[in-house]
């Protein structure tokens, strides 16, 4: 390579107007070409019809995150998940019960609730850590060991801190180990907790890495964090960016964007990246937002609304929308698919109205990957 031109290619890597690909030759970053108008995003109905589930089995829950197994089946991670049957009128029995989390494995059109317990007396997937504690679910992904091929799932340890709805606090962060195809929990070890940071909030597969991302929540202000793991390695050591530079100090990330949720998607895309969020900056906000960004580090840039969620502030202002995620696996001619959460600030509410807490699905139009000149 000519000099002059090679310090040209290293000079435009680093500063992010390139990465490399998968063969190892440079991705010019247009991924702000492709960003979709503002509020042009549109219900999916026909995807929402599939969770439409009378039961028994699944009838509500919330995060809501995605991940494609090696057979093309989709595992759902599913936190707080309502089980039994829905009513005549729509709604839930009074005795329903209520787990902290479950997974619903997706097989084309055929779903399958995994929980705990049994059918008579069900519990969470992954058992209480301690009494009046439990664990949230957060991202996953698909990594390569020497016994097979595991699902790992990120866990959130809460604990019950005061009455209300609001009543809990983060202890930790934990990593879940799953076989697959069979997805029975084999174990869950501790992952990083330093630094207020709660890791798994979206995880980017790449090549070489896999770029964890979390969430430091300080309630009205959320912010954005970056660790990174080798590639089939996440429960080795982990990196993280202090703002410059990786580090081995946990306590040293940086804030690189307030106003993201607690939960969020990060997903590579014509040469950049796509952050899709729920926008915190205004205390539930109905507003879905997309960042773009040529670098996992940032700069986010390109902030666009592309969807006003209809549900916030309905039912005498109790309802809430939070978490969207994108599900890449679900994409349709340029067209992804993203979901919100949807819940209500009464309790009582979710057992009149099924769909007071269900997720809902939209399409986002994103412009295709823009040709090289």
């Amino acid at each position: 390579m000519n000099g002059k031109i090679g310090s040209l290619f290293l000079l435009s890597l680093a500063s992010g107007l390139f990465r490399a690909g998968a063969t190892g030759q440079p991705v010019e970053c247009r991924v702000a070409e492709t960003l979709p108008p503002a509020h042009s995003a549109t219900l999916d109905e026909r995807f929402q019809a599939l969770f439409d589930m009378p039961g028994p089995g699944w009838t509500g829950g919330d995060s809501t995150y995605s991940v494609l197994l090696p057979d093309g089946r989709t595992a759902w991670l599913f936190s707080d998940t309502f089980l039994g049957v829905v009513d005549a009128r729509g709604g839930r029995h009074r005795f329903s019960p209520l787990v902290n989390n479950t997974i619903v494995v997706q097989d084309g059109t055929s779903f399958t609730t995994l929980h705990g317990g049994d059918l008579t007396l069900p519990d969470s997937f992954f058992p209480a850590p301690a009494e009046n504690a439990w664990y949230w679910q957060y991202d996953g992904t698909v990594e390569r060991t020497e016994e097979g091929e595991k699902l790992r799932i990120f866990l959130l340890h809460f604990r019950r801190a005061g009455d209300g709805v609001f009543g809990f606090q983060w202890v930790g962060t934990a990593i879940a180990t799953l076989s697959l195809p069979e997805l029975e929990l084999e174990g869950i070890v501790p992952a990083p907790s330093d630094g207020g940071v709660s890791w798994g909030a979206a995880l980017l597969e790449e090549d070489e890495h896999l770029y964890i991302y979390g969430t430091e929540d300080l309630g009205d202000d959320k912010y954005m964090h970056l660790a990174r793991a080798p590639r089939d390695g996440v429960l080795g050591a982990w990196e993280f960016w202090d703002g410059a530079a990786w580090t081995n100090d946990a306590g040293a990330s940086a804030r690189l964007l307030h106003g993201v949720a607690n939960e969020y998607s990060v997903t590579a895309h014509a040469g950049g990246y796509v952050l899709v969020t729920m926008d915190t900056s205004t205390r539930f906000s109905p507003h879905l937002v997309v960042w773009t960004s040529c670098t996992p580090t940032g700069p986010w840039e390109n902030r666009t609304v592309v969807f006003d969620t209809p549900e916030t502030g309905g039912n005498d202002g109790n309802l809430i929308t939070y978490n969207a995620h994108a599900h890449p696996q679900f994409a349709e001619d340029g067209q992804w698919l993203i979901s919100y959460n949807v819940n209500s600030l009464t309790f009582g509410d979710l057992f009149l109205d099924v769909n007071h807490y269900r997720p809902r699905f939209i399409r986002v139009r994103f412009g295709p990957e823009p040709a090289g000149e």
